[in-house]
């Protein structure tokens, strides 16, 4: 997760993803089931349960709430993973909205839970711990959940590095600028509309041939705003270096942050 740098960021790079939907549905990892576990710890997951969720993109997270039987109603701007989110989830208690977060009328206080899974950093900082906070019942949860490569980086991610400094030195990211979540969680201190903030986190890791690791690569949005001949080139270096010394795959480690915070009753 690298947060976008500013304002007209922000709204360019969150705008990226329907462009290659399918890839994002096939190759996006999700999320593993203790986050759900850990979510209804705190707030009591069932039929009953109602959940704006912020951005479901092809529907990883919803999946994980909405085998609960949760009652979700999903926000997802882009057409093409709506679409896909649809097909995905119709057997589920879930409405996709294609809406963003800004544009969706809620009534305050008809949730109880607000779920941002690799969406929160998309939101505008000045407004989206408060608006969330409104649309919570007293004692409803806000949870925001994210993955990012644990530091430091080791083997085929140390080694790809000198590849990005060749053909993309504008995405180079030192292993130990890896975000730790404090901007979410002081805001959700300074809010004012929480309390009873927790922190958790799970290391796993998937393991992706050649071809779908480069897949992953395309859908990262700071990968899309490279030209496209810079694009095509740094792929093309990235699978030779997998191909030649890691055997065809790539084993992408993740760590999995969860902060849940409890609107103030």
């Amino acid at each position: 997760m690298r947060p976008p740098s500013s304002e007209a960021d922000r709204l360019t790079r969150r705008s990226l993803f329907g462009e290659v939907a399918e890839d994002y549905a096939a190759v996006r990892p999700g999320y593993p089931g203790v986050v759900a576990d850990w979510i209804g710890e705190r707030v009591p997951l069932g039929a009953a349960t109602r959940i704006l969720e912020i951005g479901c993109g092809a529907g990883q997270a919803t999946r994980l709430l909405g085998g609960r039987g949760c009652r979700i109603t999903a926000l997802e701007p882009h057409p093409a993973l709506a679409a896909i989110a649809r097909r995905g989830l119709d057997a589920l208690a879930v409405r996709i909205v294609e809406a963003a977060f800004e544009d969706f009328v809620g009534e305050p206080g008809s949730f109880d839970l607000v779920l941002a899974a690799a969406s929160f950093h998309w939101l505008d900082p000045a407004t989206r711990c408060r608006d969330s906070a409104r649309l919570l019942r007293p004692g409803g949860g806000l949870a925001i959940v994210y993955s990012d490569h644990p530091a430091p980086y080791t083997g085929f991610f140390s080694r790809v590095q000198s590849v990005y400094q060749t053909v993309a030195p504008a995405l180079l990211r030192p292993a130990s600028a890896a975000p730790d979540g404090n901007p979410f969680l002081r805001e959700l201190e300074e809010c004012g509309d929480f309390d009873r903030i927790e922190t958790r986190s799970v290391d796993w890791s998937r393991d992706y041939g050649r071809d779908d690791y480069l897949r992953l690569l395309n859908t990262y949005s700071d990968h899309r705003r490279l030209d496209g001949g810079i694009r095509r080139e740094l792929f093309e270096a990235i699978g030779r270096l997998i191909d030649a010394d890691f055997g065809g795959h790539v084993v992408r480690p993740y760590r999995t942050m969860l902060h849940l915070a409890l609107r103030r009753d």
